[in-house]
């Protein structure tokens, strides 16, 4: 018998763990020398995402490079990639790490490149984590405020 709510849980908790053991928050990737050569668009982005240590050589990005196939390949292919999500030219790229699996798109982290600079996006149990542990401080603080009156 199957249980109701087990797998929306289970993929909850997939989306929740990727990616917590390559936290990056805290880093950053800017190639000026690259940036001068190159325009960074739609077209580009991606190439210079490769050139930064958030970059997984594994992926299949890379295994398309080598051979020198199309993106479009991607999509038939398993296992670890790059998209780009979201493009305001010039300014704002949001790129996606994920795994692809039969039958399924587990999204990994998102990296978002603004003027050139590349940062890793927290997840959302860091972003919430984070808020919980603000409140609790501030709760203390200001009980203690209370007491003393």
């Amino acid at each position: 018998r199957k249980r109701k709510g087990v797998g929306r849980r289970k993929v909850i908790k997939r989306f929740m763990m990727s990616g917590q053991d390559e936290d990056q928050t805290g880093v950053c990737f800017k190639d000026s020398r690259w940036l001068e050569e190159k325009p960074l668009n739609r077209d580009t982005v991606l190439e210079y995402f490769s050139l930064s240590g958030f970059y997984d050589r594994t992926c299949n990005n890379e295994q398309i490079k080598m051979q020198r196939l199309s993106l479009d390949k991607l999509k038939q292919m398993i296992g670890i990639e790059y998209v780009l999500e979201h493009a305001q030219e010039d300014y704002l790229f949001v790129i996606l790490k994920q795994k692809r699996e039969t039958g399924s798109i587990v999204p990994m982290a998102y990296y978002y490149v603004i003027h050139g600079t590349i940062y890793q996006s927290p997840n959302i149990f860091s972003i919430l984590s984070s808020r919980l542990v603000r409140l609790f401080l501030f709760s203390s603080s200001f009980q203690s405020f209370i007491e003393g009156f």
